[in-house]
């Protein structure tokens, strides 16, 4: 994992795999607004923070609006790799790392 977040902080991301990522993200909002118990969901926890859906439209268009250059330059600028704290969960007895840690 650090190899890969190293590489996007250095390199970024692709035309493509923004555009994909994009699309895929908001086709799902997209879905999730065509289910009953989503809607009423996100309605509800719109009550709480006073948002409309007129917020959805907006933040949809600022997402559809991203571009490789954006994410890179909020990525440099708000992610320290070096501050990122992970953390890995499971049962371990048998795998050759942990042993080797012991």
């Amino acid at each position: 994992m650090d190899e890969e977040l190293a590489r996007v902080l250095k390199e970024g991301f692709t035309v493509e795999e923004v555009e994909l990522a994009k699309a895929g993200y908001l086709e799902a909002r997209r879905i999730a607004r065509g289910q009953d118990k989503a809607l009423a969901e996100r309605l509800v926890n719109y009550l709480h923070r006073n948002r409309t859906l007129q917020w959805d439209i907006a933040f949809e268009k600022n997402i559809a609006g991203l571009t490789p250059e954006l994410i890179s330059n909020a990525l440099r600028r708000y992610f320290d790799i070096t501050k990122l704290t992970q953390v890995k969960a499971g049962d371990f007895a048998n795998t050759k790392s942990v042993k080797s840690a012991q």
